[in-house]
C-alpha cells in the first residue's frame, strides 16, 4: 500500500507552503511477516505553529490549546454553482452547533482557515486538493497524510463525489514573529 506524507510551513513572508510531500516507506519486523508500519510524524514537547492567526478557543471543532480532538469528515463534491441559502441563518447555525468556529476563516476566502493547532488529516476514501493561501495546491488521494502546522488552508472537493478524512487536532500555542 501507498502512503503519502504532506507537512505545511511557512516561507519568509509568512505565507503557508508545502515543506514536505514524500512517500513514506513501511517499516517491517521479521518476527511478524505482512506486519508494516508507517511513521507519520512524531513530535515531543510542547506544540508551536509559525503565526498569529485565528481565534483560540473555539470549542468543539478547533482544539483549544493542549487539547486533542479526533474525528472524520465528509466533504461533498464542489456543486456547479453556490447554493441557494440564507448566509445569516446559516453563520447563526454554524454558531451554535460550533461556538466560534467561523472566526478561524478568512471572509474573504471562502473556506480558507487557520487554527492554533497542528492537525493530522488522513484521506480515507475519495480525492481532495488542498490549497494554500501561497496558491499552492496539492492533489490528496487516499493513503495521503496531510500535516497541517498552524497554515492557511481549504478543503476543495473536484471529484465529483463525496471524500471522507479522518482528522487529528492537537490545540498549540502560536510562536511569536521573527
Amino acid at each position: 500500500m501507498l502512503f503519502r506524507r504532506i507537512v505545511t510551513g511557512h516561507d519568509l513572508a509568512g505565507k503557508s507552503i508545502v515543506r514536505s510531500d514524500e512517500e513514506v516507506p513501511a517499516t517491517t519486523l521479521i518476527q511478524a511477516p505482512g506486519f508494516a508500519a508507517y511513521e507519520l510524524w512524531s513530535e515531543k514537547g510542547e506544540r508551536r505553529v509559525q503565526h498569529a492567526s485565528g481565534t483560540p478557543g473555539a470549542p468543539r471543532f478547533f482544539p483549544e490549546e493542549d487539547e486533542v480532538i479526533a474525528r472524520f469528515c465528509v466533504f461533498p463534491p464542489e456543486a456547479a454553482g453556490a447554493p441557494d441559502i440564507d448566509i445569516a441563518a446559516a453563520a447563526a447555525d454554524t454558531e451554535r452547533r460550533y461556538p466560534g468556529m467561523l472566526s478561524h476563516f478568512d471572509p474573504e476566502a471562502p473556506g480558507m482557515h487557520a487554527t492554533d493547532s497542528v492537525d493530522f488529516g488522513f484521506v480515507i476514501e475519495g480525492e481532495l486538493d488542498l490549497e494554500l493561501d501561497s496558491g499552492d495546491t496539492v492533489h490528496l488521494t487516499r493513503g495521503c497524510c496531510v500535516v497541517q502546522t498552524g497554515t492557511w488552508h481549504a478543503w476543495r472537493n473536484r471529484s465529483g463525489k463525496p471524500a471522507v478524512m479522518a482528522f487529528i487536532l492537537l490545540g498549540a500555542k502560536r510562536r511569536a514573529a521573527g
